[in-house]
């Protein structure tokens, strides 16, 4: 007789299909009271393995292809990357425009501005310092106020390009600024 391992490898609706071949009629609910009657029905064990052989079908494990799922994600991150590069080019063109724009530069355009952040960088080399008094007695720094040379100060020092300090000098930036040293 099959043992009730084997019997166990069916599901429900083979276990039915078999009794019906043997004429039985299946009255348990669960598939272990179905297994039960079938045994008890006195079913001759070479028919009941039969029956067994011929419903009974092991389900193929599924094989799946690693290198066509890797080659897929693979192609997708490649694309992602060449999306993420797009836009970090176009955020970073978007952002030269509007650094050349910068109405926020009170009366300065982004040009200008910009040129004197690079005339304070040429005056004042590495390792030195200079006053704010120092810096407007240069004829290219008066046409300047001391706000616009203090916000250009500020992106600087913001830029880790300067350090201040109080210093020796009458006029200050943000009234405490005196010196500025070039990092």
């Amino acid at each position: 007789m099959v043992s009730i391992v084997e019997l166990k490898k069916l599901k429900v609706n083979q276990l039915i299909q078999l009794a019906k071949e043997c004429n039985l009629k299946l009255k348990g609910r669960l598939k272990e009271d179905k297994i039960n009657e079938i045994e008890k029905s006195g079913i001759e064990e070479k028919k009941l393995q039969e029956l067994f052989s011929k419903y009974y079908k092991p389900s193929k494990p599924i094989k799946s292809s690693p290198t066509k799922k890797e080659s897929a994600l693979t192609t997708r991150v490649v694309l992602l990357e060449k999306q993420v590069k797009y836009i970090m080019d176009k955020i970073s063109s978007v952002e030269l425009i509007i650094s050349q724009l910068k109405p926020e530069k009170k009366g300065l355009s982004g040009n200008e501005y910009e040129n004197l952040k690079r005339k304070i960088l040429t005056l004042i080399k590495p390792g030195k310092s200079m006053t704010i008094d120092e810096i407007y007695q240069i004829k290219e720094f008066k046409s300047y106020s001391l706000e616009k040379l203090g916000m250009a100060i500020d992106d600087l020092v913001d830029e880790e390009l300067f350090d201040v300090s109080e210093g020796g000098s009458r006029l200050k930036i943000h009234d405490n600024i005196g010196r500025i040293i070039r990092r």
